[in-house]
C-alpha cells in the first residue's frame, strides 16, 4: 500500500477572509489499493476530515457533517455522516472513512472525485440553529490523485500541479442526425451541382442541401456534398509551398463516396467482397480542408467549423451514373483499387473498413499522412488456408492474425490482432497519396512503421520545426491488465535544404541522464529496439492518442482513451461488455513539461456519463438495455433513465442495441482561448452512434 496526500489542513473560510472569520479546515487522505501491473488502480480507503470552531456555538449542542462524494461530473457515491455532541468552546473534528466503494459494493477507479460537506449545527432537542448552519455552510473540495487538490469554493487561489479540466460539446463538425434518403430518391437532374432536398444537419446551420450555407454559416453544409456519416478526422496544421495556411482533416469511412470507390476489377466490375484481398468496400476515407482563421474560433452550432470536402473528378459512377464531382473524392494510396482476378492480384492500397489513413503532419509544403504499406492480408489483413499468419501467431475465426495468450477470447486473456504494416504517404494532389520517393527518406527510416497501422492509428505526429519530427506510438489501442499499452517516443532529424527535405532514421526514446522526474536531459537511441515506455499505463482503452504543445499553458498535452462498441470485441478481445460499458471511462488528459515527459497522471476530461455535459441522449445514442445493464451492476440511482425516445440523437441511431462510443479524439490546432488563468483547446472526437464527428473544447485551469 501507499499514501497520498492530497490536502491537508487546507485553511477554508466561510464567513468571509479575513483570520477570525476563519471556522473550519479540511483534511483529505486518500490511500489506494497497489497495482503491481500499473493497471487500473483502485481506492482502497479516503478519509474526509472537518474542523471546525465551536467558541461560538452553545455547549449541549449537536454538529452533523454530512460528507457527499460524487464523481467529477455530479455523479453521486456515497454519502457518509458524523455527528458530534459540543459540551465545550473549542475546536470538534468530524471525520469519515470511506472505502472507496459507491453504494453497491463496486470499488471505484475514480481519478478526479468531490466531496462536498453539509455542516448542520442543532440544539439537542433537534432544533436547528439555522444562523450557524448559514455560518457553517456548504464546502466542497475537488481532488486529484497525486497531491493534487483545487479548491473549488474557497477566498484563496489555489491551483494543481496539473490543470483542472472543464469539458463540453461546441458543435457538430460532420454528419447528419438522421440517415439519408436512399440514392434512387436523390434528384441530379439539371445543372445544379447538389441535389435539392432536404437533411436535417446536426449542426443547426442549415437544413438544405441545394444553395450555399448561409452567411456566416458552414460551408460543409452548403456548397460541399453531404456527409451523412464519418469517424474520426485526424486534424494537422499545413503550409502549401506558396505559403498558405490550411488545416487538414483526414476522416475514416465516409458516407456517401462514390461507387467507384468500391474496389473493381480490371473490366471496371465491383469486385466481389468475402475475399481475403478485400474488406468489403474500398477507399471510403475522406479528406476536407480549413483555411478557417485562428481569430474566428468556432463558438458553437451557429459557428463550428468551415470544412471543404475534396471532390471527385470527371468521370461517372458506373453503377448509379452519378458524376464524381458530385459526390466525395475517396482518399487514395497509390492508385485506385482494381483487381485483377486471373492473378489474383491488386493495384492500390485497400483504404476500405478498419483501413484508415492519418494521422498527418506538413513539411517541406508537402502532406505527409500515416497510412497503409500495402495489401498483404497476412499481416493484420486477413488470413485463411491459403494466407496463413506468422510463426507464433493465430488466424482466428474473425479471420485476421492474433497473438499473446489467445487460450481464450473472453477477455480474460492477453489477445491481441497484429496490426498492419504502414508507410508515410506524401499527397500527390487532392485526395490522392503516393508512396515515399527514395529521396523523401533515409535508407531505414520508416521500418519503425512496421505493423502500426490499426483500426484506429495509435499514432501522433508533430513538427516543432523543419528540422526534426516527433512521433508518439502505442503497441495496442487497447490493452489488458496482464499488458497495458506502451506508449514510446521517437524522433526523426530532417535533413537537406527547403524542397529538398528528407526524414532522417528515427532515434527512440531510452530514458533520462538527470532525475527521471525532471528528465530535461533525454537519452536516445538509433537501436528501435532499445525504446522504452514513456509511463505505466493505467487505462484499459487507449484509442487515438493526440499530442501538442500548448503555449499557453506552456505545457505538452496529451489527449486519449473513451470507449468502443461491444462488436469491436471481435478484432479486439479485451473489448468485453463489462469494459465497453465501463461507467467510470471516458477521455483522459495528460500533461508534460517535455514531449517525452515526465507525464503526469491521467485526469478524466469527459465522460458522456456525467451529468454536467452532453453525453448519453444528448450527443451519444443511449440503447435502451444499456440503463438496464448499469442498473444491474452499479445501481439504479447511477445514469438517468429518462432519455426520451424522441430526442434528435435517439432516432438517428444505426442500430437499436448499438450505444454510442466516444472515441477517435484528436486536438484541432489553430484555435485557443486563454486568459489570466485559463486555456482551452478544441477537440474532435467520434461518437459511433450516431456515426458522426463532433468538436469539443476542454477549458484548462493555470497553475
Amino acid at each position: 500500500m501507499f499514501e497520498r496526500s492530497l490536502a491537508i489542513a487546507l485553511g477554508l473560510a466561510v464567513l468571509g477572509c479575513t483570520d477570525d472569520e476563519r471556522l473550519a479546515s479540511w483534511r483529505i487522505r486518500v490511500v489506494e489499493l497497489e497495482a503491481p501491473k500499473a493497471f487500473d488502480p483502485r481506492i482502497e480507503s479516503v478519509t474526509l476530515a472537518i474542523r471546525i470552531d465551536v467558541e461560538r456555538i452553545p455547549a449541549s449542542s449537536l454538529v452533523r457533517a454530512e460528507f457527499s462524494i460524487t464523481q467529477s461530473g455530479g455523479i453521486p457515491v456515497r454519502t457518509l455522516s458524523d455527528t458530534k455532541h459540543i459540551h465545550r468552546a473549542g475546536e470538534v473534528e468530524l471525520e469519515v472513512e470511506w472505502d472507496g466503494t459507491d453504494r453497491t459494493g463496486v470499488r471505484l477507479p475514480l481519478d478526479v472525485f468531490e466531496a462536498t460537506i453539509d455542516v448542520v449545527l442543532a440544539r439537542e432537542s433537534g432544533e436547528i440553529l439555522s444562523d450557524l448552519r448559514a455560518a457553517a455552510g456548504r464546502q466542497t473540495r475537488k481532488c486529484v490523485r497525486d497531491e493534487l487538490c483545487v479548491i473549488v469554493r474557497s477566498c484563496e487561489a489555489e491551483r494543481c500541479d496539473v490543470p483542472v479540466a472543464e469539458s463540453d460539446f461546441v458543435c457538430s463538425v460532420v454528419g447528419a442526425f438522421m440517415p439519408p434518403p436512399p440514392l434512387s430518391s436523390w434528384n441530379f437532374s439539371g445543372t445544379d451541382d447538389v441535389p435539392p432536398i432536404k437533411l436535417p444537419f446536426a449542426t443547426g446551420l442549415d437544413d438544405r442541401y441545394p444553395a450555399n450555407a448561409p452567411a456566416g454559416g458552414n460551408p460543409s453544409n452548403g456548397s460541399n456534398p453531404v456527409v451523412t456519416a464519418t469517424d474520426l478526422g485526424s486534424p494537422f496544421e499545413h503550409t502549401t509551398p506558396n505559403g498558405e495556411k490550411q488545416l487538414v482533416f483526414l476522416f475514416g469511412d465516409t458516407e456517401p463516396v462514390p461507387e467507384k470507390s468500391y474496389a473493381h476489377d480490371t473490366d471496371g466490375n465491383v469486385f466481389p467482397t468475402g475475399s481475403v484481398f478485400s474488406q468489403l468496400t474500398a477507399n471510403d476515407d475522406a479528406l476536407a480542408l480549413s483555411s478557417q482563421s485562428a481569430d474566428d474560433p468556432p463558438i458553437g452550432p451557429d459557428r463550428c467549423l468551415d470544412l471543404g470536402f475534396v471532390r471527385g473528378g470527371s468521370a461517372i459512377d458506373p453503377v448509379h451514373g452519378i458524376a464524381e464531382s458530385k459526390l466525395i473524392a475517396p482518399i487514395t494510396m497509390d492508385g485506385p483499387l482494381t483487381a485483377d482476378v486471373s492473378a489474383w492480384t491488386l493495384e492500390g492500397i485497400n483504404l476500405g473498413f478498419f483501413r484508415v489513413p492519418g494521422p498527418g503532419f506538413s513539411l517541406d509544403g508537402k502532406i505527409f499522412t500515416l497510412m497503409p504499406a500495402d495489401n498483404d492480408p497476412s499481416i493484420g489483413v486477413g488470413c485463411d488456408s491459403a494466407h496463413p499468419c506468422a510463426p507464433g501467431d493465430q488466424c482466428l475465426p474473425s479471420g485476421a492474425c492474433f497473438y499473446g495468450d489467445c487460450s481464450a477470447l473472453d477477455g480474460s486473456t492477453a489477445c491481441f490482432r497484429r496490426k498492419a504494416d504502414a508507410t508515410l504517404a506524401v499527397q500527390s494532389s487532392g485526395a490522392e497519396f503516393r508512396s515515399p520517393l527514395a529521396s523523401e527518406y533515409d535508407p531505414g527510416a520508416l521500418d519503425i512503421y512496421a505493423q502500426q497501422a490499426d483500426l484506429i492509428p495509435g499514432v501522433a505526429f508533430h513538427v516543432p520545426s523543419q528540422g526534426e519530427l516527433y512521433v508518439w506510438a502505442r503497441d495496442t489501442i487497447v490493452g489488458h491488465p496482464d499488458a497495458p499499452s506502451r506508449l514510446y517516443f521517437w524522433r526523426h532529424p530532417i535533413h537537406g535544404a527547403s524542397g529538398e527535405r528528407r526524414i532522417g532514421r528515427p532515434e527512440v526514446f531510452v530514458g533520462c541522464d538527470d532525475d527521471p522526474s525532471v528528465c530535461d536531459v533525454p537519452k536516445f537511441s538509433t537501436e528501435r529496439d532499445d525504446k522504452i515506455a514513456l509511463y505505466a499505463e493505467d487505462r484499459l482503452i487507449a484509442n487515438q492518442t493526440s499530442i501538442t504543445y500548448l503555449a499557453e499553458l506552456d505545457r505538452w498535452i496529451m489527449i486519449y482513451g473513451g470507449r468502443l462498441p461491444i462488436w469491436t470485441h471481435l478484432l479486439l478481445p479485451p473489448v468485453t461488455e463489462e469494459r465497453a460499458l465501463e461507467p467510470y471511462a471516458g477521455v483522459y488528459l495528460r500533461t508534460a513539461n517535455h514531449a517525452w515527459g515526465p507525464w503526469s497522471s491521467a485526469i478524466t476530461i469527459y465522460n458522456p456519463y456525467w451529468n454536467n455535459v452532453a453525453g448519453y441522449c444528448d450527443i451519444l445514442y443511449f440503447a435502451p438495455t444499456q440503463a438496464a445493464k448499469l442498473d444491474q451492476r452499479i445501481g439504479a440511482a447511477f445514469v438517468e433513465t429518462t432519455c426520451s425516445a424522441s430526442d434528435p440523437v435517439q432516432a438517428s441511431m444505426r442500430f437499436l442495441e448499438d450505444f454510442g462510443a466516444e472515441y477517435g479524439t484528436a486536438i484541432v490546432p489553430r484555435f485557443v482561448e486563454a486568459g489570466p488563468d485559463y486555456a482551452a483547446f478544441f477537440w474532435l472526437m467520434s461518437t459511433w452512434n450516431p456515426y458522426r464527428v463532433v468538436l469539443m473544447k476542454t477549458k484548462l485551469s493555470k497553475r
